[in-house]
């Protein structure tokens, strides 16, 4: 038996990391719960990235928080696959922006870890807008002015990708 089909199809995977060990580390943004349309679209990614070029590939789901029980898994066949969600639901943006603005006010410096929660603002629940998240998140990085400037600049970059990718056009 032969299963012929040819279809020429661009997929936009949010991140794909290779590892210091070899790792390939698969990451999506969800903004919308999509169900098994989307766990399916993930497996998708994951088995032309393997295929392609010979590795595995675990691939993370960081949900928004508009979303408080994604499909992480689903059984078709023999096969089950599941990505490993990070729900970011329980975590308050609002909370974390104002302790790091008080720290600014303190005059203590921004950390490379404060930085990393900085670029999760826009996937944590709170309640300020997502807009006003990430502003205020990148404001935070232009007075971050103790850290490397390339750390700086990455971290601006993700807060952009994911403004980019959650606001409409006219807040961007």
């Amino acid at each position: 038996t032969e299963l012929v089909h040819l279809e020429l199809k661009k997929m936009y995977q949010d991140f794909i990391f290779i590892m210091e060990d070899g790792r390939w580390i698969h990451f999506e943004f969800q903004s919308t719960n999509e169900g098994k349309e989307g766990v399916k679209r993930f497996r998708g990614y994951e088995a032309t990235v393997s295929y392609f070029y010979k590795v595995e590939v675990f691939t993370y789901v960081l949900y928004s928080g508009k979303i408080k029980n994604p499909m992480t898994e689903f059984t078709e066949g023999f096969n089950t696959y599941r990505v490993c969600p990070i729900i970011m639901q329980d975590e308050d943006a609002d909370v974390l922006i104002e302790e790091l603005q008080e720290k600014l006010k303190r005059g203590e410096g921004i950390t490379r870890e404060d930085l990393i929660s900085l670029m999760l603002c826009p996937l944590m629940g709170g309640d300020s807008s997502q807009k006003d998240r990430i502003v205020s998140a990148y404001r935070i990085t232009q007075k971050a002015v103790m850290l490397d400037s390339n750390e700086i600049l990455k971290a601006q970059a993700v807060i952009y990708a994911l403004a980019d990718k959650f606001l409409e056009e006219v807040d961007l």
